[in-house]
This record gives C-alpha cells, sequence and structure tokens, in this order.
C-alpha cells in the first residue's frame, strides 16, 4: 500500500526531509518512513482532508467535484461516495489530478494510531513474560484491492520470523494501558464471575484463570468458591477456538463451573452468538447473578456488546421477575458499582 501511495504521489521513498512542529514525525525522515510509520493512510477518510486536497487538482472539473464532497451541500455525496472508502488511496486514484505536495499531507493525514490488544498472561504462571491475542485483519478494499491490516501484519510477520529463528529478533516497541477496572476480583477463589468475550475478545480472560488456578491450588478445603462461568464464540470450532485446550482443562478441573461455546459457522447448524448461549441458560445465569455474580464483557463494541447486555436485561426479566425498566435499572448499578465491566472496541473491517 505505501508503495502505491508513494508511486501515485510520484514520490521518491528514500529521500529525506527535515520535519518540525510535527510530533508524530520524527526529524530527519525518510517519506517511506513517514509513511509506514508515522501518519494513517488506510483508515476512513474526513471532509477535513478533502478538503485540504481539493486545491492541488490540476483539472477544475476535479478541483470543483473534491471542494463539493468536503462542502455541507456536498454531505450526501460524500457518504455515498468517500465515506465508506478505504483510506488515501483511492480518493488520489479517484482524482487523478490532484497531485498534494508532502507538506499538505503531513499537515491533513491523521497520526497512526497505536493498536490497543488484551494481554493474556499472568503474573503469578507467566512472570514478567507477556502475551496478547490477535486477529491478522485481511479485508478487501471498496475497489477489490486486497487489504491486511497494518500493525497485525506486521506483527504476525515479526513473529513468524522469530518462530523460525534459533535467536528470536524483532523487538516492538509497546506500552503499558492500566485497565479501568477489567481486572479479576480480589476474592478470586469465592467471587462468582460471568466472563462473555468472542473472538479475541476471550484473551484476557485466559490470565483471570490462571489468577484463579493458582489461587485455588492453595485456597483450603473449606474455602467457599464462586461460580465462574466463560461464554466464548467463534465462527468454527475446529478453526478459530482460541485456547481450546487450557479452557476445556479449566472446566475439567473446576476452575471454570461452566464453559459455554456459540459457532457461528458450523455447516448443517443454525449460527449461534454469546447472546444466545446467554439466554438459553438464563436461569444459571439469572441465580449466579442474584449470589453476587460480577460481569465481564470483552470484544466487538459495536454489536456484540448491546446485544450482549440487552441478553442479559431479557434474563432478568423473564427469570428474575422484573419488569424491562427494573432490569435495566439494575444493569446501570452494576456499572456504577464495577460489577458490569467492559473492555470492547469498534470492529470494523480494517480495524487492526
Amino acid at each position: 500500500l505505501v508503495d502505491s501511495v508513494l508511486s501515485r504521489l510520484g514520490l521518491n521513498a528514500d529521500a529525506t526531509f527535515m520535519c518540525e512542529g510535527i510530533p508524530h514525525v520524527p526529524c530527519p525522515c525518510s517519506v517511506r518512513h513517514v509513511f509506514s510509520h508515522c501518519v494513517d493512510i488506510s483508515g476512513a477518510l474526513k471532509k477535513s482532508l478533502v478538503r485540504s486536497l481539493a486545491p492541488f487538482c490540476k483539472k477544475a472539473e476535479e478541483r470543483s467535484r473534491m471542494a463539493h464532497l468536503a462542502s455541507k451541500d456536498g454531505a450526501k455525496d460524500f457518504e455515498k461516495h468517500v465515506a465508506n472508502h478505504d483510506g488515501l488511496l483511492q480518493i488520489l486514484t479517484a482524482f487523478p489530478s490532484c497531485a498534494p505536495p508532502l507538506a499538505c499531507l503531513l499537515d491533513a493525514l491523521p497520526p497512526l494510531a497505536p493498536r490497543l490488544y488484551s494481554l493474556t498472561s499472568a503474573m503469578c504462571d507467566d512472570g514478567e513474560r507477556l502475551s496478547a491475542a490477535l486477529s491478522v485483519v485481511e479485508y478487501a478494499a471498496k475497489d477489490g484491492t486486497s487489504r491486511r491490516g497494518v500493525a497485525s501484519t506486521w506483527l504476525e510477520r515479526v513473529a513468524s520470523a522469530s518462530s523460525s529463528s534459533s535467536s528470536p529478533s524483532g523487538a516492538i516497541g509497546v506500552h503499558l494501558r492500566k485497565s479501568a477496572g477489567f481486572r479479576p476480583p480480589v476474592d478470586v477463589v469465592g467471587s462468582s464471575v460471568i466472563m462473555v468475550g468472542p473472538g479475541t475478545g476471550v484473551a484476557p480472560y485466559r490470565g483471570f484463570l490462571k489468577e484463579r488456578k493458582f489461587a485455588l491450588t492453595s485456597a483450603s478445603a473449606d474455602a467457599t468458591r464462586g461460580d465462574w462461568m466463560l461464554f466464548f464464540g467463534c465462527r468454527h470450532p475446529e478453526e478459530d477456538y482460541l485456547y481450546r485446550e487450557e479452557f476445556e482443562k479449566h472446566a475439567a478441573d473446576g476452575t471454570l463451573t461452566k464453559l459455554v461455546t456459540a459457532f457461528s459457522r458450523v455447516d448443517g447448524q443454525p449460527k449461534s452468538y454469546v447472546q444466545h448461549r446467554l439466554k438459553e441458560l438464563g436461569k444459571d445465569v439469572n441465580a449466579a447473578l442474584a449470589r453476587g455474580a460480577s460481569i465481564f464483557v470483552c470484544g466487538d463494541g459495536a454489536g456484540m456488546a448491546k446485544d450482549v447486555r440487552a441478553a442479559f436485561a431479557d434474563i432478568m426479566v423473564t427469570h428474575g421477575e422484573m419488569t424491562g425498566g427494573e432490569a435495566e435499572m439494575a444493569l446501570q448499578k452494576m456499572v456504577s458499582d464495577g460489577r458490569y465491566v467492559t473492555e470492547v472496541w469498534c470492529d470494523e473491517a480494517h480495524d487492526d
């Protein structure tokens, strides 16, 4: 993608330039580095970017059309022809005479955002070694061109190179961001927990369960043991069932009280998602909530998180003898009390 953008703009990838006043661009910097490491060229286009590019269209008709897309009057056309398209290259391809200088692009393009991944490790078992789960993003752009996620593809490449080498290399710059309440209860033995995490949303629960298993080994025989339920969903059990062996062992040895799975792409079976399985086991879920269970939801915030919350409300109405309003108030109180905790992200096709 970087090569295609540089070719379209006629820029020398190896050329270096001095740049001051843009915090996400080092000085000096090469053209290739700035497009591959500093600015976002694959994200959804904003009107401000289109507005900045319009004056650099050499053909008057293209200049006028691009300016229209960035105007209030062009809002509908922008939504139809630009907003749902994929990145800088497509707008440059649609307007062949547009030739913005590098300085304009550096000013108009947003910085490449950090990618946040949930850790799957626990210090009691992994020490200071950190691990994370991610999906390598692959998608088709609006013009049919195959695209791959920026960060996930790079991480896959680094991991593959390290695993095939006797001396792993490829340092990765990371920073840790403390989660706002998304951590296992202090009493991992006696507390009850309902964990919902389809896909890579299951990542943090691997660490949760390692901590519980470690605590259970030293717990007294008469210690009260809470219920721990994990609802995991994926497409197919033989394709993307993450940490299957570990979770099944946890279910067998009692670390997990219930391991509930939902598969959405199994031939001959109806699509099943975590919210469906929650309602199917509504009586057990409501009983756990009545005993003070905390809820953790991790994964897609655009659809799944809303559907899961609706499922919990439905369970409270069906099995808890509440009205819809009472169920919503109960859930909101759980949020306020730190008993309904979410770690969600927007799961768009080219977000990685």
